[in-house]
């Protein structure tokens, strides 16, 4: 998020300084890309994977493969919820307004339903 200071600044709020359209219709305040927003989605989405990821690497029975999995889906999955401003270009609403926030919580509910199905895949296939 440091790196991405061009996304995540106050030029990003809604505003009548930085008009925001939907279709023709103006609309005018939500929260932009606050950074605290992003960040939590980012710990929800990809750091529990991540954690058990590692904790799969200390474990003699685990075959290795099932932890670098984890670890490398969770990390997918904690970086793409940090590129709203991607997200945007092929997202149905504006990422930058409430009804945005909203739809980000739903990719990151999905990315951890996604995540989950993935560790009971990888379960029955390592054992």
């Amino acid at each position: 998020m440091i790196l991405r200071k061009g996304t995540f600044n106050d030029t990003s709020i809604p505003s009548a300084q930085n008009p925001v359209y939907s279709g023709s219709n103006l609309i005018s305040g939500g929260p932009g890309y606050n950074p605290l927003y992003y960040l939590l989605f980012s710990f929800a989405s990809g750091s529990a994977s991540t954690i058990w990821g590692f904790s799969m690497l200390n474990f003699p029975d685990n075959p290795i493969q099932k932890g670098l999995i984890m670890i490398f889906m969770g990390l997918i999955g904690q970086t793409l919820v940090l590129f709203p401003d991607k997200l945007n270009k092929i997202s149905p609403v504006d990422t930058r307004t409430r009804k945005g926030l909203y739809f980000m919580i739903g990719v990151t509910i999905a990315i951890i339903i996604c995540l989950e199905i993935l560790s009971y895949v990888l379960s029955g296939i390592y054992g």
